[in-house]
């Protein structure tokens, strides 16, 4: 995620984002930059100049949800009011289309995908189309990445060395270090145009290599696509499979994931939705280019679907899921958004006052956004996906508050 896609994350387009887009690009780090870094001596705590946040509420957790409630629709009245309000989102936003899902325990499951999967020529996005959630994917290798810590094949303290012995500082950098974003790696992020072509891990990360270190690991915070396309590395060589056959195995199989797949080098995934980078349709062959930093291509509720299994232990022991929200460094120099192990927290306050946080991880690209979250106030889920710029961070407000105006009327 870069910080133009950060930016554009928190609302519907990108005007009212020029002023908080300078002060995110002059510190996405919030670190110092070190010429010529000396040799660290050892891995030191954190020392941002913003704090950590303190480990979240019980409250927050979606405790006592079994899930049976993934396989019932929700009432129809608001299947049609939240349909009419993605209609109005895309047709105020000018978005392309969009994939969403919305529910919780005690309200049903509520997915569609709509809109245009293609603008020219005009294609039609329908149930079977699959939609690129980028940086959401990171919470897909931080499942794979803690389930082989489970199995001892590998360890959160294991050093990148392993891999990749010359690497600047691996002695020291941890699996713990990439999964929050917090080994210093100076890698040139691929922020290319939609056009540019594939670049396979190994030089991505040969070029993290050659760049040396921006900081000595976890004394700081900068977020790092590299750094999860190693951990994808370390997962191939240590279980002896590619990437994408242990997602399927370890992810999509056990929650009968239907409609999602991995974007690899060659042909696209059947149904993969085109980007819209400023609403112009693009052939984007670089989109397997993040690899476990973000590859994923899916419907939403098949991303819903993972994140409450996540959430609720069923891919993960609950101890180790609270341990990933339990460090939480803030994001990009701002105090609302923090990140753990491959996961988010979000925090703001709504147009009613109300202090508001979701469990989540957000992603985008040029021409394409997306968010899963849990939301503790609501206990609620929500995932969506837009093949645009358009913020799915906005449109997921925009239906959750639809949802409670329903939840307001309706009968008992």
């Amino acid at each position: 995620m870069s910080p133009f896609v950060y930016c554009i994350g928190r609302m519907f387009n990108t005007a009212a984002c020029i002023a908080l887009l300078v002060t995110v690009v002059g510190c996405a780090t919030h670190a110092p930059v070190h010429e010529g870094l000396p040799p660290c001596a050892r891995a030191l705590s954190y020392r941002g100049t913003l704090p950590q946040r303190s480990a979240l509420p019980d409250t927050d957790w979606p405790t006592g949800d079994d899930g049976s409630w993934l396989d019932r629709p929700v009432p129809p009245a608001l299947g049609a009011q939240l349909e009419s309000r993605l209609q109005s989102v895309l047709a105020q936003t000018g978005a392309p289309g969009a994939t969403v899902a919305i529910g919780g325990p005690g309200l049903g499951l509520w997915q569609h995908t709509l809109g245009l999967a293609r603008t020219a020529p005009r294609v039609v996005a329908d149930d079977a189309s699959l939609f690129w959630w980028a940086s959401v994917g990171k919470a897909y290798t931080a499942v794979l990445v803690l389930q082989s810590v489970q199995q001892a094949k590998l360890s959160l303290d294991q050093p990148v060395s392993t891999w990749w012995p010359q690497f600047p500082e691996g002695k020291h950098i941890t699996v713990a270090h990439l999964l929050s974003h917090t080994g210093g790696l100076n890698a040139a992020e691929f922020t290319a145009p939609p056009e540019a072509s594939y670049q396979p891990p190994e030089a991505l990360i040969a070029k993290a290599q050659a760049s040396g270190s921006l900081f000595c690991p976890g004394a700081y915070w900068r977020y790092s696509n590299t750094g999860y396309i190693m951990l994808g590395r370390a997962l191939e060589i240590s279980e002896g499979m590619p990437y994408a056959e242990l997602l399927q195995r370890r992810v999509f199989a056990p929650l009968g994931s239907m409609h999602s797949a991995v974007i690899v080098q060659g042909p696209p995934p059947v149904g993969l939705v085109t980007s819209h980078p400023g609403n112009q349709p693009v052939d984007d062959a670089a989109r397997a280019t993040p690899f476990a930093a973000g590859s994923i291509a899916a419907r939403a509720d098949d991303v819903l679907r993972f994140w409450q299994a996540l959430l609720t232990g069923k891919l993960l022991p609950a101890s180790t899921v609270r341990a990933s929200f339990a460090t939480l460094y803030p994001m990009f120099n701002a105090t609302d958004d923090y990140y753990g192990r491959g996961v988010m927290v979000k925090e703001w306050t709504d147009t009613q006052g109300r202090s508001r946080r979701w469990l989540a991880h957000q992603g985008g690209h040029p021409g394409a956004n997306a968010l899963v979250a849990y939301d503790p106030m609501l206990k609620v889920y929500v995932a969506v996906a837009l093949n645009s710029d358009v913020s799915a961070v906005a449109t997921s407000n925009a239906l959750l508050q639809t949802l409670e105006r329903w939840r307001s009327t309706a009968t008992p």
